[in-house]
């Protein structure tokens, strides 16, 4: 599973869709293309991933779906997207990231934690909305 997601990450950052126009992996984007093509996923600490359900009124909240943004997670670049009813978040860094965010992502054994979060209480998604409805998107 960890090697899927450098595809999506690398995927993501190669592509010159404009809906990725925020990821730009500079010199990680070599390391994980070379990971994905060894179907090598590292170690839990190199290029960790969170996966949070976004739960709305009791239940996961799948239709949602943003363009992926830069973003930081303890200090780290990191890129947050959003489809499925998850916010995915990549930890792209050189440095090795807290020991809270390893644990938050997959480990050797191929288990996850999942931290579910309110929509409500997710800071970035309520910003974004209220600038869609100034905007007349809404």
């Amino acid at each position: 599973m960890k090697t899927c997601n450098y595809l999506d990450k690398h995927r993501a950052g190669v592509s010159t869709n404009n809906a990725f126009q925020n990821v730009v992996l500079g010199r990680h984007e070599n390391l994980l293309r070379s990971m994905v093509l060894e179907k090598n996923p590292g170690k839990e600490d190199v290029y960790p991933f969170i996966l949070m359900p976004i739960i709305h009124k009791g239940k996961m909240f799948k239709p949602l779906i943003l363009s992926p943004e830069k973003t930081r997670v303890y200090g780290h670049n990191s890129y947050l997207f959003v489809f499925g009813g998850f916010a995915w978040i990549y930890v792209v860094t050189s440095h090795k990231p807290p020991k809270v965010v390893v644990d938050a992502s997959i480990n050797g054994t191929g288990k996850i934690s999942l931290l579910p979060k309110e929509l409500k209480d997710i800071t970035c998604f309520v910003d974004t909305a209220t600038q869609f409805v100034k905007q007349g998107k809404v």
